[in-house]
Order: structure tokens, then sequence, then C-alpha cells
């Protein structure tokens, strides 16, 4: 991931097709995030080899359902329980049941205005549809063809309504 271009990844059903033809699926797309400062070889990003990776792809397996740590890794880093690396082997990604391992983080650089509590700073990721629907799925009308919605403000000393109309 290039932190100075906007990214998206895609995951698709090649065999599923919308309305207009497109592949359904959904993007995961990465907010504000930091990278990994270790060295790959330091014993604590071994520990942690979740930190390496944005975005890790693996076959949806039974015995892998988690991937970022033991408690006990940081005890022994050199030699990890569990290690995301050991997950990532190679294994084709297509047609076939997939995990996306997200990984966001912060760098927290200390100030005075942090004492006596740590200023909220956040990271995110957001999973949205791509495709997946033929249309926008917020405007949910009747199939007996309604052409007009009604929306109101809530009641501040009299409430005021809007209609809009499609004809």
């Amino acid at each position: 991931m290039n932190a100075s271009q906007p990214t998206v990844w895609q995951f698709v059903n090649e065999k599923e097709t919308n309305a207009w033809g497109m592949p359904r699926g959904y993007v995961i797309q990465s907010g504000v995030t930091t990278a990994q400062l270790l060295p790959p070889q330091h014993p604590l990003t071994k520990a942690a080899a979740w930190t390496k990776y944005h975005l890790a792809v693996t076959r949806s397996k039974d015995n892998e359902y988690r991937s970022h740590a033991s408690m006990y890794d940081f005890f022994n880093p050199a030699d990890a329980i569990v290690n995301l690396d050991n997950y990532l082997d190679g294994e084709s990604v297509t047609n076939t049941d997939l995990i996306g391992w997200v990984t966001i983080g912060v760098q927290h650089i200390p100030r005075a205005e942090d004492v006596p509590l740590i200023s909220n700073f956040g990271a995110n990721f957001y999973i949205k549809p791509w495709n997946y629907f033929d249309s926008m799925e917020a405007i949910d009308t009747d199939s007996d063809d309604t052409d007009e919605w009604e929306s109101c403000l809530p009641d501040l000393e009299g409430a005021k309504t809007y209609k809009w109309s499609f004809n």
C-alpha cells in the first residue's frame, strides 16, 4: 500500500454478476493507518508478523482462525507460536472462500496535551459492497412503482415536511 495514493482492495466472485454484467464483490478501503517501523528481522516484528501487512489474503481454513498473535509470543518473540507469515503459503485465492486479514495501526507520539489522558485518535477501514447490488439499496422502492417519498425533520417548533416526486 502506498499511503500517498488512495487504495481499495477488491474481493469479487467472478461467477456471479450484477444486472450490469460486473462481478459482485466487496472492497476494503483503508483509512488512516501507519506502517511497521521495525525491520523485518527484529524479534518483535517476528512475534507480531501481522504488523508487516495492511492486508493479507488467505484461503479460509477452519484451523487458521487466529493469525494475529498469541499472548505468549512476546515472551519468546524469536519463536512465535502464532505467525501470520506461516499462513501466507502461496496457495491460489481464486474462486474460493477468502479471509482478508486487515491491519490498521497508529503511532502515538506523546505530547503535553495527553496528560492525564491520551487524546482520541483513530484508525479505521471500511468494507463496502462493490457492484454487489444492481442499484443503490438505500432507496428501497416498493414494487407498485411508488414515486413519492416523504421525509420529516425533527419537531423543532413545528415540523417541516418535504416531498419529492419523480414523474
